[in-house]
Parts: structure tokens; C-alpha cells; sequence
């Protein structure tokens, strides 16, 4: 069951990227040979109907695999936002 980001986090995110996003959802499994972390995020202020990134990481430290899922999410976030700049 996806467990709702630590406000430290969500923080973490818009101070990374430059980009005011909001993490909704994290899902942590350990396994013998690492952990496996996925994130969900929107830009904030999207409310609802923004689109939601997912990042993915994958280390044999929980707080590296949280950082590499939480990057990936806060680099597809940046990427759609230069996507909308250049349309």
C-alpha cells in the first residue's frame, strides 16, 4: 500500500528541481539485495488535473533508492515542463 511522502520530502523536491512539485504517493520494498522505491508526483498547484510522474530507484540503501526515485520524478516534471515552454 503506497504510503503519503514525510512534508520534508515533498519539500525536498521543490528545492531540487526548481519546480514547485508535490509528492503523492511512495512505495518502499525491501528485497535480500537492495530496496526498491517508486514515487508519484505532480507539479503543485495542478490540483487534480495535472499529470502525475512516476520515478523509480534502486540501490542497497533506502535513502539512496528515496533520492534516485524522487530525481527521476522531479526530472520527467522538468522535462514536460520544457515539452510546454518550447510548444
Amino acid at each position: 500500500m503506497p504510503r503519503r511522502p514525510k512534508s520534508a520530502s515533498r519539500k525536498l523536491l521543490a528545492i531540487a528541481g526548481g519546480i514547485l512539485a508535490e509528492a503523492l504517493a511512495m512505495r518502499v520494498r525491501g528485497y535480500p539485495m537492495g530496496t526498491d522505491v517508486v514515487v508519484r508526483c505532480r507539479r503543485s498547484g495542478e490540483g487534480d488535473e495535472g499529470p502525475i510522474q512516476t520515478g523509480h530507484g534502486l540501490s542497497t540503501n533506502i535513502i539512496e533508492a528515496s533520492l534516485e526515485g524522487y530525481l527521476s520524478a522531479l526530472n520527467k516534471l522538468r522535462d514536460a515542463v520544457v515539452r510546454e515552454v518550447r510548444a
